[in-house]
């Protein structure tokens, strides 16, 4: 079992009453849970983000500095998705 730890923490009132409404519908045991929800979904947002970007961006972006001449301008783009 995880360790817990006591903190205090000012969240604007639209945030608060968000979390309420969550616990009171039901969707969570207590404010804790969640808060600990949505940092567990923020860390796995920005995973999934950093992989996007390390595996799809950063070689796609290499292999247009490696090869400008692949590239298309921004009309031959936009005239091959409309066709």
């Amino acid at each position: 079992m995880s360790r817990h730890e006591t903190v205090t923490i000012t969240l604007p009132t639209e945030l608060l009453d968000l979390i309420r409404l969550r616990v009171e519908a039901g969707a969570y045991a207590d404010e804790s849970h969640v808060v600990s929800e949505g940092l567990r979904l923020l860390a796995s947002n920005e995973d999934a983000l950093e992989d996007w970007l390390r595996n799809e961006v950063a070689p796609t972006y290499d292999r247009a500095e490696a090869e400008p001449e692949s590239l298309q301008d921004l009309d031959a783009a936009f005239d091959g998705i409309s066709r």
